[in-house]
Parts: structure tokens; C-alpha cells; sequence
């Protein structure tokens, strides 16, 4: 009797992740196509934050995998991925990316390559954020200061477990195959 409510607990507890997760991608969809994403094939596990400004653009390539949250990320973090696109900024994924916990925020150019791994907690930015001289931030200026492209070529086989790849100060950032 007890490995008979042993096998129904544990068939009650997959349909309920595959509902779960059945239920995160329709509103991960939905999320893209009320923010304008091109997106091809996904899997979104969990429920990420994206953010994209009217006259900026996200392409998604095909195989694009996204973990969001403790119950789908082998870390125990409880974050969830964040991607938010400012302004006239493009951001670019190619096919056969992977994230689980990233940030991207890009307020000029943004691409990632082909068959990339991004670790948990990895942090993508092509801005400072904000300005360091304080007249930029009085008079609204903070958005537009700091900012270069970034690109990730193709087979980026690894962006490690927290990790920022964060250079506004170069005039162009390129990462390197692993």
C-alpha cells in the first residue's frame, strides 16, 4: 500500500510540474507577442521579465531555452531571467542559446551568437546604467551615457555562474570562442 501512494504522489507531482511548465510557456508566448519579440522554437521553464521599449527590437533564433526560478535551475536561486531592450536598442540571440537566471539589458546593441551557454546569474549589459557626473543625472542624461555593442560569437561554449560581461569603456566588446 505505501509504494502504491509512493507511485501516485510522485505521478501527481509530474503531471503538476508538466502542467506547470505547459502553463509558463503559453504566457512566456504570450509575453513575447504582446512585447513585439521575434522569438522561433523556445522552452521557457518558469516565468521570465521582459521588458522592451516601442521602438526597440528582440530577435530570438530557433532552440532557445530559458530557465526561470529555484524550481528549474539547478543553482536554488530564485531569480528569473530579465531582458530589457531601452530606446532604439537591438538585441540579437541566435539559434541553440541556453540561459537560466540572466540579465540582459541593452541599451545599444546586444548580440549573441549561435550554440552560446549562459550560466545562472550571468549579467549582460552594454551600459553603465547611469552617469557618473551628477549634471548628466539632473537633467535626464543617465540612460544615454556609457554605452558600446556587445557580441558573443558563435560557440560561446560558456558565460559562467554570475559572471558580467559589462564594458561600456571599450568601443567594442567581442567574446571569444571558449
Amino acid at each position: 500500500m505505501q509504494r502504491f501512494l509512493i507511485k501516485i504522489f510522485k505521478v501527481k507531482k509530474t503531471f503538476i510540474l508538466f502542467l506547470y511548465a505547459f502553463i509558463c510557456k503559453v504566457y512566456c508566448r504570450f509575453l513575447f507577442y504582446i512585447n513585439g519579440v521575434k522569438v522561433g522554437s523556445f522552452h521557457c521553464k518558469g516565468i521570465p521579465y521582459i521588458h522592451k521599449s516601442l521602438h526597440a527590437t528582440i530577435n530570438i533564433g530557433d532552440h532557445f531555452n530559458m530557465n526561470n526560478g529555484a524550481r528549474f535551475s539547478d543553482s536554488g536561486l530564485n531569480g528569473k531571467c530579465r531582458i530589457e531592450v531601452r530606446d532604439t536598442a537591438t538585441l540579437i540571440i541566435g539559434n541553440n542559446v541556453g540561459m537560466s537566471d540572466v540579465t540582459i539589458t541593452c541599451h545599444e546593441k546586444i548580440t549573441i551568437g549561435n550554440n552560446v551557454l549562459l550560466g545562472v546569474g550571468a549579467q549582460i549589459r552594454d551600459t553603465d546604467n547611469h552617469s557618473l557626473n551628477p549634471q548628466d543625472r539632473i537633467k535626464g542624461l543617465d540612460w544615454k551615457n556609457g554605452s558600446s555593442p556587445i557580441l558573443m560569437e558563435n560557440g560561446v561554449k560558456w558565460v559562467a555562474w554570475r559572471s558580467s560581461k559589462h564594458h561600456p569603456s571599450l568601443p567594442y566588446y567581442l567574446l571569444c570562442k571558449a
